[in-house]
């Protein structure tokens, strides 16, 4: 694809309190209050959310919002030290609307990863970086990070378009050293994310194993078809018809997204079927006119020529590719699991990583377990779990002096 680069003009809002001066990373004392970063807006219009689906609703917001936390003392206008990179993907249920006021880029800042970057920084656990967290909401929930016809071609824009945007932003602008002063390499580069996110940070690291150093994912849902006796994401096709209240063929091919945001399993699949099997508009409502088609019927049984498109873009199916399998098997691979997750992301993601050990391919895990009174859901956990994924991270990342 050839991709046409703009520099859109940044609007950097302080949301979090810039702090002063720098903090060296041997530094053992952790001060009460640690220096803050600043978490910074600019806009980015993407190439990859033009030409799409010729249904307005899906070209509306080709323009969206991308939060980036720079460390504590970054001085934007000065020419200075250049930092390491972590890009971290939402899911596609973290965002209540796709309203820039409210959308995706909201859904780590919510878990306050600046405080715990912040406080990691200060204590020297992990070494100063940029985190960038874009906006990936779609019109039916959020993105799941492949290029589609109908949803946006999202993994050349995270991959190929948000890189290069954020990399050159230092060369571009017309003032010295204004932008984001990136260490512009794969050694010091990474992506992570939770949910649909994580399933796109192994999708990009398996397709563009040149541009990250590490990947991370949480609860995601990295094995469609399940194994043995459980059945993957088909466990989830009678959900969605009880939530929705679908008895019968009529009801199946009337639903619409009336009270969409109150239904999760109509969000998980109405964004997996805009990613995986978009359609021609062929009726004036019902999924004609939402141009989507689903990998089963009103009963719940599997439709196969649509799970099977699914199936294509399953990450489990793709370790039997020799191809995709070497491009995990040089790569630094961190997973984390929850006790309950309502799509079972969670067993998805022990059924990936069983298939990894069983092709000899090295990665590292762990499960949380337990709130006080309560399991940890997939949800509830994310600012506990945050501290987890950045020092994995900082392990992999190569900061400017070529030290990890």
């Amino acid at each position: 694809m050839k991709s046409v680069y703009r520099i859109v003009g940044i609007s950097l809002l302080a949301i979090i309190i810039l702090s002063v001066g720098c903090v060296k990373r041997d530094n053992p004392a952790v001060p009460e209050t640690p220096p803050a970063g600043l978490v910074a807006w600019f806009t980015h219009q993407y190439d990859g959310l033009t030409g799409t689906s010729t249904n307005s609703v899906w070209n509306q917001y080709p323009a969206r919002r991308v939060a980036v936390y720079t460390p504590p003392g970054y001085d934007f206008e000065k020419i200075g030290v250049r930092y390491p990179t972590l890009y971290l993907l939402p899911g596609f249920d973290g965002e209540p609307s796709f309203n820039f006021e409210y959308g995706n880029e909201t859904y780590y800042l919510a878990a306050s990863i600046a405080k715990v970057a912040d406080r990691l920084i200060a204590s020297g656990e992990i070494k100063p970086m940029f985190i960038v967290m874009p906006d990936a909401s779609i019109p039916y929930g959020g993105s799941f990070y492949a290029n589609s016809s109908l949803a946006g071609k999202w993994e050349d824009m995270m991959s190929v378009e948000l890189v290069h945007k954020i990399d050159t932003l230092t060369t571009t602008e017309t003032r010295p050293g204004s932008g984001f002063r990136t260490l512009a390499a794969k050694e010091s580069r990474a992506i992570g994310g939770h949910s649909s996110g994580g399933y796109g940070a192994i999708r990009i690291a398996i397709t563009n194993d040149s541009l990250f150093n590490s990947v991370s994912a949480i609860d995601a849902p990295l094995a469609f078809n399940g194994s043995g006796s459980f059945g993957g994401i088909t466990e989830l096709f009678g959900a969605y018809l009880n939530e929705s209240g679908i008895t019968t063929d009529s009801l199946y091919l009337a639903t619409d997204t009336t009270g969409f945001r109150a239904k999760p399993y109509k969000i998980l699949f109405y964004s997996m079927a805009a990613t995986f099997s978009p359609a021609a508009k062929t009726a004036p409502t019902g999924l004609g006119s939402l141009q989507i088609s689903l990998p089963f019927d009103y009963h719940g049984t599997v439709v196969q020529s649509v799970w099977d498109q699914w199936l294509n873009n399953d990450l489990y199916g793709w370790l039997d590719n020799a191809t995709y399998k070497s491009a995990l098997t040089n790569q630094n691979l961190y997973f984390e699991t929850s006790d309950h997750d309502v799509n079972m992301f969670n067993k998805q993601t022990v059924l990936f990583e069983q298939k990894l050990t069983s092709l000899g391919i090295n990665y590292q895990s762990a499960t949380f377990s337990k709130y006080e009174g309560s399991n940890a859901q997939s949800r509830t956990f994310l600012y506990d779990r945050l501290e987890h994924i950045l020092k994995f991270h900082d392990k992999h990342l190569r900061d400017r002096d070529g030290k990890y």
